[in-house]
């Protein structure tokens, strides 16, 4: 039997305790939160009341009201679990970000009450296409990603089941142009799969800009809300042709002879034709950027320079020495491309270099061409044959600016709001700072 004495000071003890816990203002302990399928938000909130009240959630999601509310029936710790879905606001075919701006609130039935501020931001998904090549090396264009997460203050997720910024590797050297696009199908629609998105944003390295703009000339129309081409070349990239020509008149030797002699800063252009299988090969890869302006000139006898066709090339071609020797297929397969015109629903970005940063080439800067003259080519004359006297002009060592732009396609250079990054390389573009600032800028908007 306890001692009465023991018992009346036990109970005084326990009636002070209880005394300071209701005159104590409730506090949060813990609240955590975590986004699930690119919709929800999960809010767990751990408290401590001092008596009864409720543990509650406040606020929109882009501009729809939110409340949910827990009731606490005595004092003590306690939890409490939310799950804000979009779809439950009938939030389902977003094309701008999914914000979550709440309140968790924890107040008791006498009034005082702690608080504090949820905010949360699903970003559009984006899909990372790079270029020529990235099937040689798997995963080059993670570290872009990276950066370019890190430059938004970590906006994206990178990994989980749905991620919100992806690289979409594809075997570009032995596929078409419209089969890319279909492969690209599929990686928007798993980035859009289960989330309220109905559009993403795309960001296309060189050819990969051209993969993004096949699959928004069929099936991915209406489908992205920005698409960022870098270094793009949309018209096609003389140097293309002159290095098909050279290569099959062998006055650059075969494609595993190297090519980086010739071409200095543009080693980047060689390490992919030094591994293709071989002439046939290579000249079927470069024929994707066969030029779809005219470009080419000759310069004859009494009539000067002269711009070529397919028509002058079939009935004059014979007339001119050499000329009809030579391997020249003015046809593009980007000709059908630009002539589908932009997506109206979707908004186009070019980023590019006007200018070779390097002047290794002695200022002549081949591939930085708009048009070329081919009279040197004629003679077949190899030792004769200096590539960096073929021509200059406004690019980046390798495509032209006419041709990131689109300057010769009125109803797509109308669409397009372009960035002259000034002077660079056309193979680190995407190590440069400024073209992820400006990225990420373009995002933003």
């Amino acid at each position: 039997m306890r001692h009465p004495t023991r018992c009346l000071w036990m109970a005084a003890m326990a009636l002070v305790a209880t005394a300071g816990l209701a005159l104590a203002d409730p506090g949060i302990d813990r609240l955590e939160t975590e986004v699930r399928k690119n919709r929800r938000l999960d809010i767990e909130v751990e408290a401590t009341l001092g008596g009864r009240g409720e543990i509650r959630i406040e606020g929109n999601v882009n501009g729809r009201t939110v409340r949910f509310r827990k009731r606490v029936r005595k004092a003590g710790t306690k939890r409490a679990r939310f799950k804000i879905d979009a779809k439950r606001f009938k939030l389902r075919k977003l094309d701008g970000p999914l914000t979550f701006d709440v309140t968790a609130i924890v107040e008791e039935r006498d009034g005082a009450s702690v608080e504090q501020v949820v905010q949360q931001t699903v970003a559009v998904p984006v899909v990372i296409v790079p270029g020529l090549g990235n099937e040689l090396a798997p995963g080059g264009s993670d570290v872009f990603a990276l950066a370019l997460n890190l430059a938004t203050g970590g906006a994206y997720t990178l990994d989980g089941k749905v991620p919100t910024l992806v690289v979409h590797d594809y075997t570009s050297l032995d596929s078409e142009l419209t089969d890319l696009g279909k492969d690209l199908k599929s990686v928007a629609r798993k980035s859009m799969r289960g989330s309220s998105f109905a559009r993403i944003d795309a960001v296309g390295y060189s050819m990969g800009g051209l993969v993004i703009r096949e699959w928004l000339a069929g099936k991915g129309r209406g489908k992205v809300r920005r698409a960022i081409l870098v270094g793009t070349p949309n018209q096609g990239a003389p140097l293309a042709q002159v290095v098909s020509i050279a290569l099959q008149t062998g006055q650059l030797g075969d494609a595993g002879g190297g090519l980086v002699p010739d071409l200095g800063d543009l080693g980047g252009l060689s390490d992919v034709l030094n591994l293709l299988g071989g002439e046939g090969e290579a000249t079927e890869v470069l024929r994707v950027f066969h030029p779809t302006y005219p470009w080419a000139f000759i310069t004859v006898p009494f009539l000067g320079r002269v711009g070529l066709t397919q028509q002058l090339l079939d009935q004059f071609g014979g007339l001119v020495p050499g000329l009809g020797d030579l391997p020249i297929d003015l046809s593009s397969p980007l000709t059908p491309l630009n002539a589908v015109g932009p997506d109206p629903d979707a908004e186009f970005f070019a980023l590019g270099y006007t200018a070779l940063l390097s002047d290794e080439l002695g200022g002549a800067q081949i591939g930085t061409v708009d048009e070329i003259d081919l009279t040197p080519l004629l003679s077949g004359n190899t030792e004769d044959l200096d590539l960096t006297a073929l021509a200059d002009g406004d690019g980046d060592g390798l495509v032209p600016w006419r041709s990131v732009i689109m300057s010769d396609t009125p109803t797509w250079r109308t669409a397009i709001t372009s960035t002259d990054l000034g002077a660079g390389n056309h193979f680190t573009l995407l190590a440069d700072p400024a073209v992820i600032a400006r990225i990420v800028q373009i995002l933003g908007q």
